[in-house]
């Protein structure tokens, strides 16, 4: 008789990342990218267009906002104060029997993939950061 894996135990075994980034393509064409994504990893993704679609997942917009105080944090001090950050896309990864880190490191491939695939306008720069939790602090690799 095989055991029985309560949700939660399972949920454990999961590595999660999240990615909040601009980008002027559609929801419909970054969804297209991240199909073929998809389709050649274990990843689980899931992405979102606006901050409102974050609503209900505690996490998400725990990342949300660590993610925002990453961004302030990389501009020049004069230029901190009233500024306000957000960001077009949340991108959530699920990665089974991996760490935070490891799955962020991934995210940061698909970051770059999706960079590489002609989403962003001639001379659109990339914009966003990559956050994860490392024990009880979020951390954060950007990618651009």
């Amino acid at each position: 008789m095989l055991p029985i894996i309560s949700m939660e135990k399972e949920a454990k075994n999961y590595g999660r990342a999240y990615a909040f980034f601009d980008c002027s393509a559609p929801k419909a064409k970054v969804e297209r990218e991240l199909d073929y994504v998809r389709s050649h990893s274990d990843l689980e993704l899931s992405l979102t267009e606006g901050e409102e679609g974050l609503k209900g997942n505690t996490e998400g917009l725990n990342a949300l906002e660590a993610s925002k105080r990453f961004s302030l944090n990389r501009l020049p001090k004069d230029q901190k104060k009233g500024t306000t950050v957000s960001y077009k896309y949340a991108l959530q990864a699920k990665l089974p029997n991996a760490t935070n880190t490891a799955t962020a490191n991934k995210m940061n491939n698909i970051m770059n993939y999706l960079y590489g695939r002609k989403l962003y306008a001639e001379g659109e720069r990339s914009f966003g950061e990559i956050v994860y939790q490392r024990g009880n602090k979020w951390a954060h690799a950007h990618y651009n």
